[in-house]
Parts: structure tokens; C-alpha cells; sequence
């Protein structure tokens, strides 16, 4: 009998060979794959074992080759770094929908992390969504038990920094500094009304959680148009444009929150990150993401120019025309 065999990573060291042998056959019922254990269908380092047996890294999984590929059984690309069987196992659940979408581009590729550029109306989740896409690249785990994510959230129609695990020591980290607000968010947007001063928004949410936004208008339009740096102190879903809305000034273009505007949506970039300093070796201080081109044409038509400078401790300004010459 053929068997194709795969080899634990660190990443499911510990963990029990039922649960990480369901990531290969996630439509099998699970009293199938214990029968297949104890048949010796499926081994551990070529022996037969039980279901909830511990894999250690190192250890080779064999798995029955007709298992993989039998009639209706779902197919893709292998993961990164596994060896190839003779026809690619499954190592990833299939996709509902074929891929249309381009990866994005990749801002930091680090051994725990790597963070991308996304475009502005490509969901997050969901079909066409970016967790299913980039689940099946070069960037992601080749762990057998882990499945590469997105560890925050951003709107379809918001653009920027957007982060994925590539291990569990990379997710954990960052969901961690996530909740203990160490890892600093900074947005910039285009709101309707004049803002003239620096303020806090802090405001329940729905669900009556605290939403926190530091607010820094960098110019503004004798049209009544601010562009604004967030600081994001608080991740609750649509925070900045609830927030923004509930201040009267939403953001241009938000049929959600705002006045919808013909043939456009709202302008919001993730543009910057600052980790602290029990960051991984290989990740910086802060990272900050190009301006999309159609957010920078629709600061030239509303502003006259686009400005936008950081100064040495990375501050975002506006530059003042005798700074332009």
C-alpha cells in the first residue's frame, strides 16, 4: 500500500494525531478516522498507534495515498515545505470559490509573521476573502496542525497593514499585544467638517464595550473636508467610522456611516504599526504602508496636493507650501 508521509513541525509538537490528521481529511467523520488509526491506515513514524496519540516535532505522519485522493475528497496545493506526495495531498481545506484575487503586496516577511499590503475592496474574510487565499501560499505554515491567519480585522473597503501568523508563537504574540493595546494602529481618512484640534473620541460600542480614537487633523478644505491621522487605542468593528459619524464629521464617502458619494467610497488606510519591545528579532519597531494611487488622486482633487511627510520620530504632517519649493 502507498502511503504519503508528512513531518511534524514545531508547531504540532503535542498535539493528537486525530486532530491534526482532520486538517487532511476535514470532511471525514471523525469515528472514520479512528477507524482508520486503529487499521493502521494512518501511522506514526510507520507504526501503527492509537488517535490520541502525542506527535512530536520530527515525527513522520503516513497517511493511506487512496485517503487523500479518493472520489469527491477535496484537493489543493500542499503546504509549504512538506514533501511532495506522488499527486498534492490536501494540507489546507479547499476553497468554496476559485481564487480571483491577487496576493498582495508583502511589507514584512518574518519567520513568525509577515504583513501585507492590502487593497481597498477585498474582504478579510469570506468568499474571495484573503484568510482562504493566502492560506495556500509560500507564506504560509508549513506546520501540519496550524493554519496560517488573519489576527486583526480590517473593513473590505479599507486599505493597509494587515497581519498573518505564520506560527502559533507568532499568533499568540500578536493577539497578546493586541489585547494589552502594546502594538500601536495609526490610520489616515478623510472626513466630512472642519477639525481644527487634537481630541479623544471615546464612546460605548454596541455592545457597550469602551471604543477609544486619538483624533489628529493634518489639514483641512474651505470645503469643509479634514484629513485625519487616527490613533487606534481600542479594535472594536467599524470603531473609526462609527466614531467619526457619531462626531458628525464620517468619513467622505461612507454609504454606511455618511453620505454616500457617487461612484466612490470612503478613503481609510491602515498606514502605520509600532511593536514594543518584546517584539521577535526580525520584526522592526514600525512599519508603515504606501498611500494607495487612488487615495492620493483624491487628495489632490480635494486638497490641491498631496503633502503628506513624516518627520524624523516618524510623525505624519502636512507640508506647508514653502516646504514644497
Amino acid at each position: 500500500m502507498e502511503y504519503a508521509s508528512f513531518t511534524a513541525t514545531d508547531n504540532d509538537d503535542g498535539r493528537r494525531l486525530d486532530r491534526i490528521v482532520r486538517r487532511f481529511l476535514p470532511d471525514v467523520p471523525l469515528s472514520a478516522v479512528y477507524k482508520y488509526i486503529r487499521k493502521g491506515l494512518i501511522r506514526l513514524d510507520s507504526k501503527k498507534c492509537t488517535p490520541n496519540s502525542s506527535v512530536a516535532s520530527g515525527m513522520r505522519i503516513d497517511i493511506a495515498d487512496f485517503l487523500l485522493h479518493a472520489p469527491g475528497a477535496p484537493s489543493a496545493p500542499s503546504a509549504p515545505g512538506a514533501p511532495s506526495a506522488p499527486s498534492a495531498p490536501l494540507l489546507q481545506p479547499s476553497l468554496d470559490a476559485p481564487l480571483t484575487t491577487e496576493i498582495p503586496q508583502v511589507l514584512l516577511r518574518a519567520k513568525d509573521l509577515v504583513v501585507y499590503n492590502k487593497p481597498a475592496g477585498i474582504p478579510v474574510h469570506g468568499e474571495g476573502g484573503l484568510d482562504r487565499l493566502i492560506g495556500q501560499t509560500a507564506e504560509a505554515s508549513a506546520s501540519l496542525s496550524f493554519r496560517s491567519g488573519p489576527l486583526h480585522r480590517l473593513d473590505r473597503d479599507t486599505s493597509g497593514l494587515l497581519v498573518f501568523s505564520r506560527t502559533l508563537a507568532g499568533a499568540q504574540w500578536f493577539s497578546a499585544r493586541l489585547a494589552d493595546h502594546s502594538v500601536k494602529k495609526y490610520y489616515i481618512g478623510i472626513v466630512c467638517g472642519m477639525l481644527t484640534k487634537d481630541v479623544q473620541w471615546t464612546t460605548p460600542s454596541a455592545a457597550g464595550k469602551p471604543m477609544r480614537t486619538g483624533v489628529h487633523p493634518l489639514v483641512s478644505t474651505d470645503t469643509g473636508y479634514t484629513l485625519v491621522q487616527f490613533a487606534l487605542h481600542t479594535g472594536r468593528k467599524h470603531q473609526i467610522r462609527i466614531q467619526a459619524a457619531e462626531a458628525g464629521c464620517p468619513l467622505y464617502g461612507d454609504h454606511l456611516y455618511g453620505k454616500p458619494v457617487y461612484g466612490q467610497t470612503y478613503s481609510l488606510h491602515a498606514w502605520k504599526l509600532e511593536f514594543p519591545a518584546d517584539r521577535f528579532d526580525d520584526i522592526p519597531e514600525s512599519l508603515t504602508a504606501p498611500i494607495p494611487d487612488d487615495f492620493i488622486s483624491r487628495l489632490e482633487s480635494m486638497f490641491g496636493k498631496n503633502a503628506l511627510a513624516q518627520k524624523e520620530n516618524g510623525e505624519l504632517y502636512w507640508m506647508q507650501d514653502e516646504e514644497l519649493q
